[in-house]
């Protein structure tokens, strides 16, 4: 039932608080909408959400009230959102807010929120650069960013060795993304690890695939689509799938959807206003597994 669905907000100051003795706000039981992106990291892609949230005061519409051109130092906020689709509350996202907005539009007045990935308790706007001196391996590297962000590091497959690797910039996500452009690495930000990638190499080229998600008709809303791409298949539960992952379609009327796909992008646009969305897409590129 639509009914059980439920979105919940946290947003915490990571300096000061926002009313005396109220570091934290937590918004639930309320009209949210969110919208994730959620992809591996790279030049051209960014991990983000957009939540809106509606009802609020507006003496906490403005304590949020974060925008970039007025604003000197603006990742001074983490935000974290739980879904709960009937079978219990899950974290979905973690990151720093980059702009929250508050709109007022008769009938609705809420506040936009922009977020990038990050890690929720561990946001910081000014660190020096993460850096290692002398020849040391890339995914050494890798685990001093996360490290330097009070995150752990998952290794999947990367080698290779660098000369006194520097990077800086504010933000984990935006680190990743640079010494991933440097040193052909993808980088995925998980609530609670990162894991990092060969560039265009697939995992299992290296280690033993993880067990495949079995998605059946019961699972998935419609058909499959299709595309020269890969296939999107779309869902209404909050599974614990990761980007990099694999699943397995088996019973679909659309024939070329059914094998084994790995998972390159997955969009969650949740709401509890009435009448909105609580779908996941899942963009998938074929693995040359057919049979399964």
């Amino acid at each position: 039932m639509f009914s059980e669905k439920k979105l919940k907000v946290v947003i915490q100051r990571t300096e000061g608080v926002f009313f005396p003795g109220t570091p934290t706000l937590t918004f639930e039981n309320l009209p949210i909408e969110v919208f994730i992106n959620k992809v591996a990291l790279s030049r051209s892609s960014n991990f983000k959400a957009n939540i809106k949230i509606y009802g609020i005061s507006k003496e906490k519409m403005d304590a949020l009230t974060t925008i970039r051109w007025r604003d000197l130092t603006i990742v001074q906020k983490a935000v974290r959102v739980y879904a709960d689709d009937g079978d219990g509350e899950k974290c979905i996202y973690e990151g720093n807010i980059e702009t929250a907005i508050p709109v007022y539009s008769a009938p609705d007045i809420y506040i936009e929120i922009v977020s990038n990935a990050g890690t929720f308790f561990n946001v910081k706007s000014e660190l020096p650069p993460s850096h290692l001196e002398g020849n040391v391996s890339v995914p050494s590297f890798f685990e001093k960013i996360c490290k330097d962000y009070g995150t752990k590091c998952v290794n999947h497959g990367v080698f290779g060795f660098c000369d006194d690797p520097s990077v800086d910039g504010c933000g984990l996500q935006e680190r990743l993304r640079k010494a991933g452009d440097a040193y052909s690495v993808e980088a995925v930000i998980n609530n609670d690890s990162v894991d990092i990638y060969p560039t265009n190499v697939s995992v299992f080229d290296f280690i033993a695939p993880p067990k495949p998600w079995i998605l059946t008709k019961d699972l998935y809303i419609n058909y499959p689509t299709l595309s020269i791409e890969g296939i999107k298949v779309t869902i209404d539960k909050i599974l614990p799938i990761k980007i990099k992952d694999r699943i397995v379609i088996k019973d679909s009327e659309v024939s070329a959807a059914n094998g084994q796909w790995n998972i390159a992008k997955m969009e969650y646009n949740l709401s509890t206003k009435i009448g909105g969305n609580w779908t996941i897409t899942i963009h998938c590129y074929g693995t040359g597994v057919i049979n399964v």
